[in-house]
């Protein structure tokens, strides 16, 4: 009687079956190195995205101008600085280029808020510009204003042959620009003064004094409103 056979063990070593690795098991691995070699891609051209962003705002922060419009805090004796100024004529344009003042658009801020001081300031200042503009006009109108006019010649010597340059200054009278310095006050002028150098003005004999009682009043305001 044959001996019976064991479970699981092969009938005789022919008859045994070699063992191979699984192929779904490399299947799998081939997926799993794929993905991982993607996502490296992935990754690193993510990377090299960030670091072409980051490079650019390298460079655009190092070629920005500097801060075009500096915050200055408002004091009451900055506020006297530049009434005294704007009384004397200075425009804000030309008060922003002085050393320590706010800048222009700082300043138009303060102006266009009105709950602040510099606002009231602004207006006295500009009350009391007319009085100043009116006397200027007859000013500019009375003193002459003079200019050169330079010109200059080139021609060719005819004993020596070289060339020679002759120049000649002529003095005169700026009219034109003195026309313009007045027109320009005066435009100031009917807007800060419509009633009485407007172009509709109405000049009236027995009316109050509009100059001295603007006048008056800015000065009795102060800067310190």
């Amino acid at each position: 009687m044959a001996p019976a056979k064991k479970r699981g063990a092969p009938a005789s070593a022919a008859g045994a079956r070699q063992w191979k690795p699984s192929k779904r098991i490399g299947k799998q691995s081939t997926k799993a190195e794929k993905l991982a070699v993607v996502h490296a891609k992935k990754r690193a051209a993510s990377e090299e995205v960030h670091l072409a962003i980051a490079a650019r705002a390298a460079v655009a922060q190092a070629s920005r101008p500097p801060l075009l419009y500096p915050f200055t805090a408002y004091t009451e004796e900055l506020g006297a600085r530049i009434y005294d100024l704007l009384v004397a004529g200075i425009s804000i344009m030309k008060i922003a280029e002085m050393d320590g003042m706010p800048s222009d658009v700082t300043m138009f801020k303060w102006i266009g808020d009105p709950k602040h001081p510099f606002s009231t300031l602004y207006k006295n200042a500009k009350q009391l510009m007319v009085a100043r503009f009116e006397e200027e006009n007859q000013r500019i109108a009375d003193e002459p204003q003079i200019g050169e006019i330079i010109t200059t010649r080139e021609s060719i010597n005819p004993v020596t042959g070289e060339l020679q340059t002759t120049t000649e200054v002529k003095k005169y009278d700026m009219l034109e620009h003195r026309k313009l310095r007045i027109a320009t006050r005066q435009w100031t002028l009917s807007h800060l003064m419509p009633k009485k150098h407007g172009h509709h003005a109405q000049p009236g004999g027995d009316a109050p004094n509009e100059q001295l009682n603007a006048l008056f009043a800015a000065l009795n305001a102060g800067p310190k409103e």
